[in-house]
């Protein structure tokens, strides 16, 4: 299920109660952020060199010539979670694991590799999705996510000296097109130089059944 077309459904979703309820039965789901009257109200999450964005049109990703001759490429343009919630739904062999690089940002691996960055935390995220719910979760227990903007070219951030302690609760002040995700760390290392710039969100999960969404992100 495409997220674009759920976009009516959840219009009025900010931070909404998870109820205790039996789970649903998906293989796989699909990420969108929640944070009512800010600029990440509704944009998928996107995998894109290593790491994770609002705000991108399409996910990053690869197929090999010889698959694509067979005409077996999945479709490429979505980013979807293994409903394990710490790995990307694949085809490639070996799968791409979801962590979070000692920066804060959360991150995956290359395709054929399972090479992790020293202080990284792995196996942090859990998916938990009602049954007959439209949405689900995707959390990451004692630290949340942030929205963190990517200064557009040529803009830069007043506030970017002087990095603050915990991310602000309005909008943020530099221009950007797209956002990069990161734990909500007061110490992450954030475009900007500023955690003051970046946004919570909830990371509402869709979920579904069917084949890996993408041969491989890159």
């Amino acid at each position: 299920m495409k997220l674009l077309a759920l976009l009516s459904a959840a219009a009025g979703v900010s931070a909404l109660p998870q109820a205790q309820q039996a789970q649903a039965n998906y293989n796989s789901f699909s990420v969108m952020s929640a944070r009512s009257g800010s600029p990440v109200h509704l944009l998928p999450l996107n995998a894109a060199s290593g790491g994770f964005y609002l705000g991108l049109q399409n996910a990053s990703s690869y197929c090999p010539d010889q698959v694509a001759e067979l005409g077996a490429c999945p479709p490429g343009t979505e980013t979807v979670f293994d409903a394990g919630a710490n790995s990307l739904d694949v085809s490639v062999p070996g799968g791409q694991q979801v962590y979070i690089a000692p920066s804060g940002a959360l991150a995956f691996t290359p395709p054929h590799s399972a090479y992790v960055p020293a202080g990284s935390v792995v196996g942090a995220f859990s998916y938990s999705q009602t049954a007959g719910s439209t949405f689900g979760y995707w959390t990451l227990p004692n630290s949340g996510l942030i929205a963190c903007p990517v200064p557009a070219a040529g803009a830069s951030s007043s506030a970017a000296a002087a990095p603050s302690a915990t991310p602000a609760a309005g909008a943020a002040a530099v221009p950007a097109s797209k956002w990069q995700v990161f734990a909500a760390w007061s110490n992450a290392t954030v475009p900007s130089g500023n955690v003051g710039d970046c946004l919570g969100f909830d990371a509402l999960a869709v979920g579904r059944n069917g084949s890996a969404a993408a041969w491989e992100y890159i």
